[in-house]
């Protein structure tokens, strides 16, 4: 099954990534290898970034290595404090960085700690209270793909907003994402399947 991109989704072909699959760059492909080019069914997105490396969207390994701290923490939910060691083993996660995260998802009020024998971190609240928009948020900051769509007190920086054809682009993409990331709960992620609609 084919990864469905917004660009497959609004019909779009890259050009650059058609033009070097066409070439055959993808190491790997049979079609590519055998010279076989045939018409394509459906645009094809490249899995590797061509042209600028630069990525608009990315949850750094902060965000990922944050969510992944805090889900270990709603599995163990109600089970007393765990360590970082443990968090870390489980989720084959640096120990010295998971230090440095859940500093900042305590101050955030997402979770607590105790000191001590038997010292370690649970959820501050239920797991279904948490959800993964706090967690980023906490550990990105807020969701804004343009500085013209900064959660919070709007920033006006840019001459053109006034008449930007393009901002109700990111103006929906903002709102798309903080509602996806507002919708799943702590709860939600330590169920064994995740439906994604």
């Amino acid at each position: 099954m084919a990864r469905l991109t917004a660009s497959i989704l609004a019909g779009l072909r890259e050009p650059t990534a058609a033009r070097a699959y066409e070439s055959g760059i993808w190491v790997g492909d049979a079609r590519a290898e055998k010279g076989w080019r045939a018409r394509q069914q459906e645009p094809r997105i490249p899995s590797a970034v061509l042209g600028n490396p630069q990525t608009a969207f990315h949850v750094s390994t902060r965000g990922e290595y944050g969510m992944r701290l805090m889900v270990d923490l709603a599995r163990h939910w109600q089970q007393g404090t765990v360590s970082l060691h443990a968090v870390a083993q489980r989720e084959d996660l640096p120990e010295a960085y998971l230090e440095q995260l859940v500093a900042v998802l305590r101050k955030a009020g997402l979770v607590n700690g105790k000191r001590g024998a038997g010292g370690g971190y649970t959820l501050a609240r239920d797991p279904s209270a948490i959800t993964a928009g706090d967690i980023v948020r906490a550990l990105e900051g807020p969701i804004e793909p343009q500085i013209c769509t900064a959660e919070g007190d709007p920033v006006v920086n840019c001459i053109r907003e006034q008449d930007c054809g393009t901002r109700a682009v990111w103006v929906k993409l903002q709102s798309t994402i903080a509602h996806a990331l507002d919708g799943m709960t702590l709860a939600d992620l330590t169920k064994e399947k995740v439906t994604i609609a």
